[in-house]
């Protein structure tokens, strides 16, 4: 469910209650702001006729820079230079995928995560993300991510890339 204007303190409260401190509400805000109309989807879960806040995925558009930050490892999805980013997602080389769901939400949260990445501005482009956590690691993977390593298992912090929502002509870019 899309964010709406009217939604600011809701907004706030959330990234409050889901990153914890004031640094990434006031690094982080500003940038989902900018990009709020196609990056920033709710996840709800509704039980008995009450609708609750179960997540949040955030979606912004990466420049040519940003994805070299990436892959050199440069890139912070918490503290993301405006530099990294793109004007718009008609102008973005790539994305960079950013999801938080609650415990017990993942696996009814993927099939509408996996629907809402295949969807415009998003589709047809690579996408990237860090897996935070053991739970993020499986939901990148069975959204169709594949993790960036040389060697070993993934882990938190492992990086991921995914071309499945990417058209072959990307794929081959």
């Amino acid at each position: 469910m899309p964010l709406r204007h009217s939604d600011d303190s809701k907004l706030e409260e959330l990234y409050l209650n889901w990153f914890g401190d004031q640094k990434a509400l006031t690094k982080g805000l500003p940038i989902v702001h900018r990009y709020r109309d196609g990056a920033m989807k709710i996840v709800r879960a509704h039980h008995t006729g009450e609708s609750r806040v179960r997540g949040i995925t955030i979606v912004l558009p990466m420049s040519a820079k940003g994805v070299r930050a990436f892959w050199n490892n440069d890139f912070d999805g918490r503290d993301i230079s405006q530099e990294y980013l793109a004007d718009s997602f008609a102008t973005a080389h790539a994305l960079y995928w950013w999801v938080s769901v609650a415990p017990g939400s993942a696996l009814r949260a993927l099939p509408l995560l996996r629907f809402a990445l295949s969807q415009p501005p998003f589709d047809g482009k690579v996408t990237y993300a860090v897996a935070g956590s053991d739970a993020g690691m499986r939901i990148l993977t069975h959204l169709g991510f594949e993790p960036m390593l040389d060697e070993g298992e993934p882990q938190a912090g492992t990086r991921f890339v995914s071309n499945f929502f990417a058209t072959p002509e990307r794929q081959r870019a």
